[in-house]
C-alpha cells in the first residue's frame, strides 16, 4: 500500500512521461499546473478499487514550479479519512512530454500523458522485483 501511495502521489522514483500541447500545436509547460485528484489505478492490468480515502488523494502543481502531494488514510478506530502524508517539492518542464521532479535532494525525469482536453493525465511505471515485472498506471483528473 505504501508503494501505491508513493507511486500515485509523489511518483518521484518513477520514470514516467508527459504530453501536452497548446493551441498552436507546441508544448505548454503550464498544462500540468492545477489541482489533480486520483481517478484510477491499474496494477498489472487489473483496476484497483479505490477506497473512500484513496479517492481523496491529490497532487497540486503550482505555477511557481512547486508541488504538494496529499494522501489520506482511514485511521482506526475513528473510521474517518485523515491526512496521512504531505510531500512537497519542485518541478521543471524540460520539453515535449518530459518534466523533471525534485524532492529531498533527488531528481527524477517523468513523462505524463495528457488526455480529455488536458483535464486528465496518466503516468505509467514498470518495476522489477525479484525478477518479476510489475506495471502500474495511475490516472489523475483536474479538479
Amino acid at each position: 500500500m505504501k508503494k501505491v501511495k508513493l507511486l500515485a502521489f509523489l511518483f518521484l522514483t518513477l520514470s514516467l512521461s508527459s504530453c501536452n500541447t497548446d493551441d498552436d500545436g507546441g508544448t505548454n509547460a503550464n498544462t500540468i499546473v492545477g489541482l489533480w485528484k486520483v481517478d484510477s489505478i491499474v496494477f498489472d492490468g487489473e483496476i484497483k478499487e479505490l477506497d473512500g480515502c484513496e479517492s481523496k488523494n491529490t497532487i497540486k502543481f503550482s505555477s511557481d514550479e512547486t508541488y504538494t502531494s496529499t494522501s489520506y488514510s482511514d485511521f482506526y478506530p475513528q473510521n474517518q479519512c485523515e491526512v496521512d502524508d504531505i510531500f512537497t517539492g519542485t518541478w521543471e518542464f524540460i520539453s515535449g512530454n518530459n518534466y523533471r521532479i525534485f524532492e529531498d535532494g533527488e531528481t527524477t525525469n517523468i513523462e505524463i500523458i495528457f488526455s480529455d482536453n488536458n483535464n486528465k493525465f496518466s503516468t505509467t511505471d514498470v518495476e522489477t522485483d525479484e525478477g518479476v515485472e510489475y506495471t502500474t498506471t495511475i490516472t489523475f483528473t483536474r479538479q
